[in-house]
């Protein structure tokens, strides 16, 4: 029963870490959109294309960014400065109006590894996000594997295999500059081989609107 109560305790505190860490994300993500709207900036068409810029650099990813575009086009006023406010706000309302859908539980089933691939710029979190939803999936009975594929930024293997010993997970690796590809197909087959649920594939750092780099 104190394993148990401890066990909870601990999926409270990383449930509220993770809540806090998305809290900052878009509250940075956000005052990255404000700027935008520097002082004496027109609100114009070039507006447009600034914003697509800093919700893809807020690891938005393109449809969806689109998406808020078309929305918020109609708030667009050639040459003045005087709708900012309203510009903003209509983004506001489109970016919580798409996030709402998602509020719900993650389903893990199907395909056997079930693979989850992380992908975005650098300090966007991947590692941290990956070590706190194995914890969590591990918690919901599911058997977990990591895949070390960040091969490129320093220390990346070695804070993913940190998140493994912390939370008892198996870590598939290579040495630093190995083929991250490479990294990930050995842990989908040592997944496989070991009869493990779920793979979170870590990854080295990049626009996931560039084709060619997610290529």
């Amino acid at each position: 029963m104190k394993d148990k109560a401890l066990t909870d305790r601990a999926g409270l505190k990383e449930e509220g870490a993770a809540a806090k860490a998305a809290l900052k994300t878009r509250s940075r993500m956000f005052r990255g959109l404000a700027g935008v709207f520097g002082r004496g900036n027109l609100v114009d068409e070039t507006v447009l294309e600034r914003l697509e810029i800093a919700l893809l650099k807020g690891d938005v990813g393109l449809d969806v960014a689109t998406e808020v575009l078309e929305h918020v086009r109609p708030w667009i006023s050639r040459g003045s400065t005087s709708n900012a406010d309203a510009v903003m706000s209509a983004l506001q309302q489109e970016l919580i109006r798409l996030a709402s859908p998602l509020r719900g539980t993650l389903q893990v089933g199907g395909a056997s590894p079930f693979v989850m691939l992380f992908a975005g710029v650098n300090g966007a979190g991947k590692t941290t996000t990956i070590g706190k939803l194995a914890s969590m999936l591990k918690l919901r009975g599911h058997s977990v594997l990591l895949a070390a594929g960040d091969t490129f930024r320093a220390a990346a293997i070695e804070q993913l295999q940190m998140w493994g010993e912390r939370i008892d997970v198996p870590v598939v690796a290579q040495q630093p500059g190995a083929d991250g590809a490479s990294v990930i197909y050995d842990s989908i087959e040592s997944a496989t081989a070991r009869g493990v649920e779920v793979v979170l594939a870590d990854t080295a750092g990049r626009l996931q609107a560039n084709a060619g780099l997610m290529q």
